[in-house]
């Protein structure tokens, strides 16, 4: 059977992502190709090395970028005062 996959992941930030929805306003200030990858991975759920052969770059390339954007989105939450609910890593 299908594993789920969400349990496999170690991306950081990844619970910030459960809703792109209350994202939108932090993604609409990524450039095209970093708010292309985040809607492939959390959007259509595929995997780095997915996203990676969709938009030809390695798959070690794909998680650095990942790192660095939801790096990002994590400051932009943060930025506007979201509650922070939970410790910190």
């Amino acid at each position: 059977g299908a594993k789920p996959r969400h349990l496999a992941t170690a991306e950081p930030a990844y619970e910030l992502i459960e809703s792109l929805a209350a994202l939108r306003p932090l993604l609409d200030r990524l450039d095209e190709r970093d708010r292309h990858i985040i809607e492939l991975r959390f959007g259509e759920e595929l995997t780095q090395a997915e996203i990676g052969r969709r938009i030809g770059l390695s798959q070690m390339h794909v998680s650095r970028l990942l790192t660095r954007i939801l790096g990002e989105l994590r400051e932009g939450l943060t930025d506007d005062s979201a509650p922070t609910d939970g410790p910190a890593d």
